[in-house]
């Protein structure tokens, strides 16, 4: 996860257009902990109602459908 806001920062930044970079970099620092927040209670809320094979297959589902959209 730490390789991946680094990453991610760096690119926000280089992306930006001049004057923008601190506002890119707020926009990544947003995703992430938005994502924290609201990921945790609903991965916690799935890994308690279904099965983990389950939800592996649902995820293997959504990485098939993602490449075909691609």
């Amino acid at each position: 996860m730490g390789v991946f806001i680094v990453t991610a920062s760096s690119f926000a930044t280089k992306l930006a257009p001049p004057g923008h970079q601190a506002s890119a970099l707020a926009t990544v620092a947003m995703g992430f902990s938005a994502s924290l927040v609201l990921g945790v209670p609903i991965g916690r809320f799935v890994s308690a109602s279904y099965d983990w094979t389950i939800i592996f297959w649902a995820i293997a589902l959504l990485g098939v459908i993602a490449i075909l959209l691609l």
